[in-house]
Order: structure tokens, then sequence, then C-alpha cells
């Protein structure tokens, strides 16, 4: 044989021992007169090491480039203490070689072969030899041949039988389009590839074959979608004498030993929901139960009410009115959810209300702040979740530095001009960097152009999106009445409304009296200078 062994193999129980490896070189390494090869193949890599003793295997090595086919002959020994490489599987040994075959050069690669190289898919598949060639791929392939062998293995062993239906036959009436194969001998006749074994194995009930299976091909010519191909594979079973909870105990054992043996991960049984339930609380039949949105039936909470888009649909026997509550979409701009009411139209809604809710005592509590705590937060409410009231809690400020999307739901597209009343009352504006942005939950250090400092030590503790005007205390909102030595003692460097040159320059908080940089006028020479 041309090779003992498979590169991915080899471990410290080889050590002292003969190999033969053949493959393609990953990569070259010349360190100091020493060459190392890294050579590949379908089961990992390993590396070889020319030493310049053997001076004609040192010369090929020395010839040797990425993705030339090599055959090596050498002796496995250990790495030494500091050279070995944990994400390798042969990376606590390594090859001394000393016999050296090209089996065939290479011409440079059109892209590189390592695991995260970022390639077009059209490359990809135009140089489909190269690309299959890469790690990632390989372990593509592989898992799925585990998982075929997974599959008939359990299947032979509950006394399925494997058979193969034909390719080629005649058309049938399904669920899409045949693709269809000229005949040579009846001309203007076609065989239809199949979009399903669906006649042959009702054929096998019928003569007696009681468990069939196959690892079947189907086309269909349909539209592409995520989850439909022209061309696919799928596991074809069909029984008889079996009831709907036989066949539904030999699918979950399938798909639990399955994974038991692929992926070593242990599944408990399987939750089964009724088809009307999956659909009256998800409104689909395969609901993904990792997301935690459900509809909740409200029409009995709505009969009563005077809105008619509510009570009458609340009050029709075949009507329903039901929620959904989504955590975090208080921020969601009215051209979103105008996108959703179309969404849901489609799916034979009538339409969709929105409500915006502020739950404001758990999110403290989630956030773990007591209440005598929550008092000395400066009133800076917004229902922004856990982690910003962390921030808050990290650095309590009378100033917060906020962001457009984090203050606005987005139906003012422009946030200056609803900021910007003319009056001595104008919002200043600043860009720059604040110690912890609520917006991003953590550090900035780019500019941000459209922040703005707040004070919120006035009587507004809540954006509640169009109250959101000049800032008077009587409104409610949130106010902006930092004194000129508090706002410099946070920025260093600002200017009024309406001037685009905007400095980034941060200083932290500091005691009035402020000393002024050599930059940074005074408040009261910035004030004459306006």
């Amino acid at each position: 044989m041309m090779r003992s062994h498979y590169c991915g193999q080899l471990n410290e129980s080889l050590d002292g021992q003969e190999v033969t490896l053949c493959g393609w070189v990953h990569r070259r390494r010349d360190h100091g007169g020493v060459i190392f090869l890294d050579v590949r193949d379908r089961e990992g890599l390993a590396q070889v090491v020319f030493d310049p003793d053997r001076a004609e295997t040192f010369a090929k090595a020395d010839r040797v480039r990425s993705e030339f086919v090599v055959k090596i002959t050498g002796k496995v020994r250990l790495r030494p203490e500091g050279a070995r490489n944990p994400n390798m599987a042969s990376g606590s040994i390594e090859v001394l070689g000393y016999e050296l075959e090209v089996l065939n050069q290479a011409e440079t690669p059109p892209f590189p072969l390592d695991e995260y190289s970022d390639v077009g898919e059209e490359t990809r598949l135009r140089y489909r030899f190269i690309d299959l060639r890469r790690p990632e791929m390989a372990a593509k392939l592989k898992l799925r041949a585990r998982i075929t062998s997974s599959i008939r293995r359990y299947l032979d062993d509950n006394g399925f039988l494997d058979v193969e239906t034909p390719i080629l036959g005649r058309p049938t009436p399904e669920g899409a389009r045949d693709y269809l194969v000229p005949s040579r001998t009846y001309p203007g006749h076609f065989f239809a590839l199949p979009q399903s074994p669906q006649l042959f194995k009702q054929l096998l009930m019928v003569a007696g074959f009681d468990r069939y299976y196959q690892i079947a091909k189907c086309f269909r010519d349909e539209d592409l979608r995520a989850d439909r191909q022209p061309e696919f594979t799928q596991i074809d079973i069909e029984t008889s004498f079996l009831d709907e909870s036989d066949i539904i105990g030999i699918t979950e054992k399938m798909v639990r030993q399955l994974f038991k043996e692929v992926l070593d991960v242990e599944f408990d049984e399987f939750p089964h929901m009724p088809f009307e339930e999956a659909m009256r609380r998800y409104g689909s039949d395969k609901p993904d139960l990792r997301i935690p949105l459900e509809l909740v039936d409200v029409a009995d909470q709505l009969k009563e009410v005077e809105f008619k888009v509510f009570s009458g649909p609340a009050n029709d026997p075949k009507g329903r009115v039901a929620a959904l509550r989504v955590p975090g979409a208080a921020s969601m701009p009215r051209s979103q959810i105008d996108d959703y009411t179309k969404f849901v139209g489609i799916y034979g809604a009538k339409g969709l209300a929105y409500i915006t809710a502020f739950v404001e005592q758990r999110a403290y509590r989630d956030a773990g702040i007591p209440p005598e705590q929550q008092k000395t937060m400066n009133g800076f409410d917004l229902p922004i979740g856990v982690q910003e009231l962390r921030a808050y809690k990290a650095r309590p400020l009378d100033g917060v530095w906020a962001t457009p999307p984090f203050l606005h739901n987005g139906s003012v597209p422009n946030l200056f001009q609803l900021l910007s009343p003319a009056a001595e009352r104008s919002p200043q504006f600043y860009v720059g960097t604040f110690e912890f942005d609520p917006k991003f939950v953590g550090f900035r250090t780019e500019k941000f152009p459209g922040g703005f400092l707040l004070d919120t030590r006035l009587s507004g503790n809540r954006n509640s999106g169009h109250e959101f005007r000049d800032g008077c205390r009587q409104n409610g909102v949130i106010g902006r009445a930092l004194s000129p030595e508090e706002r410099w003692a946070l920025v260093e460097y600002l200017k009024v409304l309406g001037n685009p040159e905007f400095e980034r320059r941060l200083v932290p908080a500091q005691t009035p009296p402020w000393t002024p940089g050599p930059k940074c006028p005074a408040p009261e020479q910035r004030t004459a200078q306006r």
C-alpha cells in the first residue's frame, strides 16, 4: 500500500515507528535551515520535518510548494515540550522525513484553503475540487457520512429493508413540476425524475415488504427556498401494520440514537403537541420552541370595549383576538411595524395593533437594584432593559450620554429638528465618547455624531415618543439644565447646535470650578464668542 497511516490518525502511541503518508502540502515553513511541511489528507494534518543531514531529500523539500501532492516516509517522534499544537489531532508528534516523492505539482490555488478563508460562492463552485479540500468542507462530508451510517444501522436493526427504487419513471401528479428526460428509443416521449419514491414504496407494501427505507434522491422543479432545492436527499420510510404511535416512536428513537452516536448528545423523551395547539399558540405547525413568542387569546378581555376593531372579532364565534408579547420591541420604528401589518395580512389577519408597555419595577428587580437605590438613579428611566440599567448602576451620573436611536422610536426622521426649538433653552449637541454609552452597553472610542447630553435631575423620567419636545419641565420629559460648569466638566469641547464641526474630546467628570484647557475656552468666553 502507498500509505500506512492517515495524517490525522498519528498520535503518541506511534512514537518511534516508521510511517508512510500521502497527501497535499497545506503549508511550508523554513526555520533556520530546517524545513517543515504540514501535510493534509481527509483525516487532518501532520507536521513533517526535513533537516539538512539528508541532502537529497532536503533539496526536494525545498522545492515543494502549497498543494503539491506528496508521498513521505519517516519516523514518528514526540514534539519537544512547548512545541506541541493542541489545535491539531496530531499536534503532540511530528514525523522526521527521510524519503520524499512528489506525486504531482500544483499551481498557486485561486484562494487560501485555511478553514476561515472568506471566498465568494461563485469562485468556490468554479474550483469545487479545490474547495472540497478545505478542512471545513471535509468535516461536513464526513459528518454526513456518519449520519447516513447511523440511520442505516438503526433501521437495519429494526427490521427495515433498504430497497433502491427506479430513478427514471413516468410522470405522476404531485406537488411540483417534474424534471423530464427525453427518451432515445421513443422520440417525443419523456421519462420523469421522481419527486419521491411514493408509488414504488406503495408497491412494496402491497407486495408484503412491510418495513422499507431508502436514503432517496428526489427531484422537484420548483423555486429555490431556504428548505427547498431542485435536487435533495430524504430519509424515505414506509411501513405496514403499524399505527401512528408506533411510527412516531420508531422515528423518535432513530433521532435520539443519531444525535448520541454522531454528536454525543442525549435527548429526553420528545414533547408532543397536537396540531390545533401548535396553530393556536404559535401560528405554525412547526414552531421553533427556542423562541418564547406565544400568541395569547385576549378576546374575553375585549368583548365590552368600545373600540369595534377589537370588540367585533372578540364577539364573533369565528373571530379571534390574540396578543404577542415581544420583549425589547419598544424601540421598533414605525416603518417596521407597518411592514409587519402587511405581513400578517398575508395570513388572514384583519389588522395589527400595538401597545408599548413599561415594566419598570421588574427591570429594576432583574438588574439587582434595591428600591432605596432606585431613588438615586436620577430618574432616567427609559424602558431599555436590564443591561442599560446596570450601566447606570455601574456609573451613576447626573448627565447621560445618549444617541438618537436610543432615545426615539424612529418616527421622526431628523431628531435634530425635533430637539432644536428657537430659544435659550435650545439643547446643546455634542459629539464624542461617553464612558458608558447606554445604547451599546459598553465603551465607545470613535466619533458618534448626533449624540447629546441630558440632565436627568429634573421632573421628567421617561422618553414617551412624541412627548419629547423642548425639555420644558411641565411637559414631564427629560430636562437639559446642567450648568455650564457641569457640562464642561463632562465634555471638554463642545459646539452649539447646528455647527457640523464637532470635535471628540472627553475628560472625566470634575467638580467646579473648572479650568479650561488650551483648546477650549471657558464657558463665559464661549458665550461671548457666540
